[in-house]
């Protein structure tokens, strides 16, 4: 199973915050984390906001984007598809960046079928659309909730058609994360995979 993370579910694991012990949950029950490549652009400048805000330190920030940087390599990452995301944007009432990530999630579900992806996002009009184009939308404690979810999460992702969806649908670098025991993996905050702590919010 590969899960896709928009900016705020991504950020949950960069900062301690509401939610960040769910999608950590997540992550280490998928076998591979994936995202757009405009994710990057956009957390820089949410962790920039919120230092600006005063909701973060400016050393928080920029350790957590720093950490980032160290672990953006070991994610899926999905081109940017400006056709498909402009037709989401027409479908949906959707802000342009949030239309990309559900044209990246689209286009790894077009890859790996619609039962071999999770979405999550922490943006409601955003996982309406996800809901309506027929992902599967986790929620903290809803229908998405890890204890319903996880069945579906163990599913291990076949390696075969990890590598061929690393060499068409993704950019990435060297080997495709893969879900191994005792492995740390790509990303952030408590979790196998994510590693060091999340920044914690002033």
């Amino acid at each position: 199973m590969i899960l896709y993370l928009d900016t705020s579910s991504l950020l949950k694991c960069l900062i301690d915050e509401a939610h960040t012990a769910d999608v950590l949950k997540w992550v280490d029950a998928a076998d591979a984390v994936a995202t757009s490549r405009v994710t990057f652009p956009e957390a820089a400048a949410a962790l920039s906001r919120r230092q600006r805000l005063g909701d973060l330190t400016g050393e928080a920030a920029r350790v957590a984007l720093r950490h980032l940087a160290r672990r953006w390599d070991g994610f899926m990452l999905v081109e940017i598809s400006e056709i498909r995301a402009g037709g989401l944007a027409t479908r949906h009432p959707l802000r342009g960046f949030d239309a990309v990530q559900l044209a990246a999630a689209l286009t790894v579900r077009t890859a790996v079928g619609v039962r071999d992806i999770a979405f999550s996002s922490f943006d409601r009009a955003l996982c309406r659309a996800a809901a309506h184009e027929g992902l599967i939308v986790l929620e903290p404690g809803g229908r998405g909730s890890v204890d319903r979810v996880k069945a579906v999460l163990i599913k291990r992702t076949d390696h075969r058609l990890t590598v061929r969806l690393k060499r068409s649908v993704f950019a990435v670098p060297g080997p495709c994360p893969q879900r191994q025991q005792g492995a740390r993996g790509p990303a952030v905050a408590r979790s196998r995979r994510l590693e060091g702590p999340p920044a914690r919010t002033a």
